[in-house]
């Protein structure tokens, strides 16, 4: 499963690295695909009735939905632990 993990991301990943740095490696894409336009018409409308919207690997939404959807209420549960202190910057930009 570590193989087909290192594959998935279209990156190359040393053969001794670990699960937790093949995940966090996946963020870069995860976060391309989650900030893409296809993303956001997605999820316009079933962000629109919800009270907040749950985002989890996707902090580049954040800038992002605070720009085109300023009043929506973001809870992001899950994140990489390589993008703790650069999300912790974005919960003190966007309050």
């Amino acid at each position: 499963m570590l193989d087909e993990l290192k594959k998935s991301g279209g990156q190359s990943i040393s053969e001794n690295a670990g699960v937790n740095t093949v995940m966090a490696d996946l963020g870069d894409a995860m976060n391309a695909v989650a900030a893409s336009e296809l993303a956001t018409v997605c999820t316009v409308e079933a962000y629109s009735v919800l009270d907040v919207a749950g985002m989890n690997y996707a902090e580049s939404r954040y800038e992002l939905d605070a720009e085109l959807f300023p009043g929506r209420i973001i809870l992001g549960a899950e994140t990489f632990p390589t993008h703790i202190d650069g999300n912790w910057d974005l919960v003190r930009r966007l309050p």
